[in-house]
């Protein structure tokens, strides 16, 4: 809604205004993500001076995933329950974990799988991706919620399978994976390939939300309220 530019004037930013008058009654901490347009003054409007206010822009690719997908993740405090401790800002805490990109595009295709027949519509999004100047800068593979674009460079003639797109998101699909990090292997024998595809959705963003995450928890401690005699 916000990478449209209609922004507030938009019919369904009334879901955003429920949702936050629901927040500001229920919830002491709330981790907001949206588009990069996405104002932090809507936020600070909507929870009024209850709250305060933090915001940092994120890509996947400045924690080393080769994923282009930048957001704004808005944290929102009450004041009277929480207080940030930290020495830190939320933006040094990130700046400190900042890393260089070590996957390429052709990193993502570890399979083994054999060229894909496409379709006259793909084939042209995909001649597009390789030779249009609209698509010049892109050094890294940008995923999306379609299959169709579910694609790194031309020459491997084949989307990313659903275990690769898993992958992708740091989940382990075989056990040299699972064993590597240490986490038990996902268990995807009874899903579709679709399916994989379907679920791997928007979860580029998983890691940069773990490091907000992980940012609070380091940050912040709770208000201890105070007995009257």
């Amino acid at each position: 809604m916000m990478g449209s530019r209609r922004q507030m004037d938009d019919p369904n930013f009334c879901t955003h205004t429920a949702y936050f008058e629901n927040v500001a009654c229920t919830h002491d901490l709330n981790i907001i993500e949206n588009v990069p347009e996405y104002g932090v003054d809507i936020v600070r409007a909507a929870l009024g001076p209850r709250f305060d206010i933090k915001a940092v822009k994120m890509d996947p690719r400045i924690l080393g995933l080769g994923v282009a997908r930048s957001r704004i993740y808005i944290v929102a405090i009450h004041k009277s329950k929480l207080k940030w401790k930290a020495k830190f800002s939320v933006g040094e805490f990130m700046d400190a974990l900042t890393s260089q990109v070590v996957l390429g595009c052709t990193d993502y295709y570890w399979r083994k799988l054999p060229r894909q027949n496409l379709s006259e519509c793909d084939e042209r999004n995909l001649k597009d991706y390789q030779n249009s100047s609209r698509y010049k800068h892109k050094k890294v593979v940008d995923l999306s919620q379609l299959a169709r674009n579910n694609r790194g460079r031309g020459e491997h003639g084949r989307f990313l399978s659903g275990n690769e797109l898993m992958a992708s998101h740091t989940l382990p699909t075989t056990s040299l994976q699972a064993r590597l990090s240490g986490t038990p292997k996902l268990k995807m024998e009874g899903l579709s390939e679709s399916n994989k595809v379907r679920m791997s959705g928007n979860a580029m963003n998983v890691p940069c939300v773990g490091c907000i995450i992980m940012c609070c928890v380091l940050g912040l401690e709770c208000i201890k309220e105070t007995k009257s005699p």
